[in-house]
């Protein structure tokens, strides 16, 4: 038995779908991490180091919290001006983004406008289900982002959340 979803894909997606990643890979939330108080640290020690005061330390620990207040908020905007020029540049296309997708026993077919993508079940390494989406992702790396808007929630719960949790190759995961 086939179970098919119909949505479509519009930028807020792209966009959550890229702000989402910090949470669904620990490597990536690593390295923003270590961006982000890296670069604190080395900053409030140069302006320390060159000050050399206390009106120094205290200057280069603001410095360093304002920086760190505001990476969060700077990321997201650089998320949504990246997805705004890959749509701009065609990387990204917004027109006739009806997508469906069929589950079946044999695993998952993902169809658009121009390409098409089948995934065994095995292929499948990770299925993450946040609130707005559910992310499969594949043994290659590439993610499909399939909204729970307009969806019957039971169905996708079964088709989809109790099977990758049922299955041992596919890490299951829920995000915030």
């Amino acid at each position: 038995m086939n179970t098919e979803f119909k949505y479509e894909l519009l930028e807020e997606d792209f966009i959550q779908s890229n702000l989402d990643y910090v949470k669904i890979s620990p490597n990536f939330a690593k390295q923003m991490r270590v961006i982000k108080y890296g670069f604190v640290v080395i900053v409030a020690f140069m302006i320390i180091f060159f000050m050399r005061s206390v009106q120094g330390a205290i200057f280069g620990i603001l410095i360093a919290a304002l920086y760190s207040l505001g990476f969060d908020k700077y990321y997201k905007h650089s998320v949504k001006r990246r997805v705004k020029k890959s749509i701009t540049a065609g990387h990204l296309q917004l027109n006739n983004t009806s997508m469906t997708t069929v589950v079946s026993d044999a695993g998952i077919v993902i169809k658009g406008k121009k390409e098409k993508t089948k995934y065994t079940w095995k292929d499948i390494k990770m299925l993450v289900e946040s609130p707005k989406y559910i992310y499969l992702i594949s043994e290659q790396g590439s993610a499909e982002i399939i909204p729970k808007r307009d969806q019957d929630y039971a169905l996708i719960k079964s088709e989809l959340v109790d099977r990758a949790k049922a299955s041992p190759e596919t890490e299951f995961k829920t995000i915030s």
